[in-house]
């Protein structure tokens, strides 16, 4: 969740990727990203120390209002069954850790889950994603939103990366926000059919 770094998205820079926290010292660099900035294994790699690095974990962990916030809401609801951090581009369907090349526990049923997402997705449109963990997969990502959801007892939180591969990137044309929508959608009901089982 990012609502002021979207309005600046939409009325200054396409690209702005943080939220518009000011940083002491340098008030051309606003921000902090809110997925470098969760209170789990914060500041082990992945993430910057440089304010003005679209990457800049924060001063702190949870020193963003919006990490702070979503994390007080997971750590304090019980039962939350999934969490999915949404983000562009590089269709894949990823799972903890990102701190780490170590996978959790439980990684073969977090992977099951992925590859069903996956699986699921690609019958609408033919779309095809990758599932595996995010340090693995994409890169080392510390702080992240997914890694802390699973570190609170989130039965199955996974990051996702929607289309495309590239050609796009993160200029996603209007024309594939729908076909998007309605295989990622498939993907959470596939996710949520197994977890919400009796």
């Amino acid at each position: 969740m990012n609502p002021d770094g979207f309005v600046i998205t939409q009325t200054k820079d396409r690209m702005h990727r943080k939220n518009t926290q000011p940083n002491a010292g340098k008030p051309d660099c606003l921000g902090t990203d809110t997925n470098r900035n969760w209170d789990f294994h914060w500041n082990e790699g992945g993430s910057s120390s440089d304010v003005c690095a679209d990457d800049y974990m924060g001063p702190k962990a949870f020193s963003s209002p919006e990490a702070a916030n979503i994390g007080k809401y997971l750590k304090d609801t019980p039962n939350v069954v999934s969490y999915i951090d949404f983000h562009a581009y590089s269709q894949l369907w990823l799972v903890p850790y990102g701190y780490t090349g170590t996978v959790p526990d439980n990684y073969d049923y977090l992977k099951r889950l992925a590859d069903g997402a996956v699986a699921a997705l690609q019958k609408v449109n033919n779309v095809r994603f990758k599932a595996g963990d995010i340090y693995n997969t994409i890169y080392q990502a510390s702080g992240s939103s997914t890694d802390y959801a699973y570190s609170v007892g989130v039965q199955a939180p996974f990051a996702v990366e929607l289309r495309d591969t590239g050609r796009y990137g993160f200029s996603l044309p209007a024309s594939e926000i729908i076909p998007s929508g309605k295989e990622t959608w498939e993907a959470f009901k596939a996710v949520l059919d197994h977890v919400l089982e009796p």
